[in-house]
């Protein structure tokens, strides 16, 4: 999992959102469990939003690659392609540890 996230550690965020880092990620890891709850529901529409909401807000607070995730997440929520959508929340996850493992949040 390192490897592959290894080129989002140069992600830029603005100065001014950096004492909003850990709250970032807590509100992420909640709205995490809703996101899982929607894709055992196959809510798509419930997972087109808040992908579309990641997507627009991840990247200043330096976090670009969510921000990419989220877009494919969206995608695939539009496709109601249910297996893609949980293949992307596993990425989510996967890019928030790494996050938190290399950022110290």
């Amino acid at each position: 999992m390192d490897e592959k996230y290894t080129k989002l550690d140069s992600e830029h965020f603005e100065p001014a959102l950096s004492e909003f880092f850990e709250e970032f990620i807590t509100d992420r890891k909640t709205e995490l469990k809703a996101l899982n709850k929607g894709i055992k529901e196959e809510d798509f529409k419930f997972i087109e939003d808040l992908a579309h909401k990641w997507k627009g807000f991840s990247a200043p607070y330096g976090f670009a690659g969510l921000a990419q995730i989220a877009g494919q997440l969206e995608l695939a929520s539009k496709e109601k392609n249910i297996e893609k959508t949980k293949y992307l929340l596993k990425e989510v996850l996967d890019y928030l540890e790494y996050k938190i493992k290399n950022k110290g949040f």
